[in-house]
């Protein structure tokens, strides 16, 4: 259901890209270190697809941790609200492939792309409802920060209505438990540092590397 609600999102709502990358995503690997795909079968894949396709596939793993990790998103997110014309001199990026951590190099305009890939790929995963009382969600706050980075930068390429001041702060209906109560009780800020280290983990365990560099002109 979520690789269909993805790959049809995209078909409406991203009409200049290929809907294929988001039905793909997850093959070459998913946040918790799942591997649909081995890496013996990645030249396989590559023929599948054209080149776009490849390259935001192969993407799309490691992104969507340095978005959740924090420092790329924060680094990004300064420029934006600080000096956002530098951001039009970006040119490209360099991360490392989550499945077998070989060294990528993407343009701007591919590193655009991949996160309203990510913001679109998100939307899944928001809250039902109640998104004041839920803001501190690790999703729905991944997802205002990235929905404000590419708003603030003129690179929201996708259709994406979103406005967190619409929300109802009411818990009504919400299922109560333990475990919910418990955890309204733990401070939003440490809740967050925990969601991004548990990211750092997860990729040091497979021996992944998290850098980064974001190259200006």
């Amino acid at each position: 259901d979520h690789l269909r609600f993805c790959y049809e999102y995209s078909a409406v709502h991203y009409k200049e890209k290929s809907p294929r990358v988001l039905l793909l995503h997850s093959i070459m690997g998913v946040g918790t270190n799942m591997f649909p795909m081995s890496k013996d079968k990645i030249p396989e894949l590559r023929g599948l697809v054209n080149e776009f396709e490849f390259e935001q596939i192969a993407l799309f793993p490691t992104v969507l941790r340095l978005v959740a990790a924090g420092p790329m998103m924060d680094e990004l997110l300064e420029i934006a609200r600080s000096n956002p014309s530098k951001l039009k001199s970006l040119k490209s990026i360099v991360c490392y492939r989550v499945i077998d951590n070989e060294r990528m190099e993407a343009d701007a305009e591919a590193l655009w792309v991949q996160l309203n890939y990510q913001a679109m790929h998100l939307l899944d995963f928001l809250p039902l409802a109640s998104w004041k009382s839920n803001r501190e969600d690790g999703f729905l706050r991944n997802f205002s920060l990235l929905f404000e980075l590419l708003t603030k930068a003129n690179k929201l390429l996708c259709n994406i209505d979103f406005d967190i001041k619409e929300a109802e702060s009411s818990r009504g209906g919400q299922h109560k438990t333990l475990a919910t109560e418990v955890f309204k009780m733990v401070p939003a800020e440490t809740i967050w540092k925990m969601a991004r280290e548990n990211i750092k983990k997860f990729s040091a365990k497979i021996n992944h590397s998290l850098d980064y560099e974001l190259k200006f002109e």
